[in-house]
């Protein structure tokens, strides 16, 4: 989430202050002023977690691995025009699948410009339809990034 303050607070309040009214299951994981205008956003970092009642972390990285692997990942995306099909692989960049105790760690980079912003649960509702005991435990997206990799904040 990004917004303006135009008091003088610390980041630290700031974090606190929001976490207090923010939904069960929502964090703030980090504060910082940014290093650049929000024109030259272009992507964003996520590590996702996924988890299954009935089937291992190493099964489910190997299925996901998989469902990358297609030529295309069709998915319906609401635009101002109402809803469009858009392939978003050509705007994601999966850095890791990794299977842990339990669950599966993904990190991966999803287009964010203002040109194209490609929410990570976009994908995840096509995987989910494909492998439906597989759900997503935890989201966090871990930074926001220009063209070159260099951090928003």
């Amino acid at each position: 989430m990004d917004i303006k303050i135009d008091e003088s607070i610390s980041p630290k309040e700031i974090r606190e202050k929001l976490s207090a009214t923010l939904p069960e299951g929502f964090c703030i994981t980090n504060v910082a002023a940014p290093v650049m205008k929000p024109d030259r956003i272009a992507f964003a970092e996520y590590e996702i977690l996924l988890a299954s009642d009935s089937s291992t972390p190493s099964v489910i990285a190997e299925h996901f691995s998989e469902f990358v692997q297609q030529d295309t990942i069709l998915v319906e995306k609401k635009t101002k025009k109402g809803f469009q099909e858009l392939d978003i692989k050509p705007s994601i960049l999966i850095r890791s699948v990794e299977p842990c105790d339990s669950y599966t760690r993904l990190r991966a980079r999803f287009a964010a410009s203002i040109m194209q912003t490609i929410n990570p649960q976009l994908l995840l509702n096509v995987f989910f339809a494909a492998y439906p005991d597989v759900f997503a435990k935890e989201i966090t997206r871990l930074a926001l990034t220009d063209e070159t990799g260099v951090n928003f904040c």
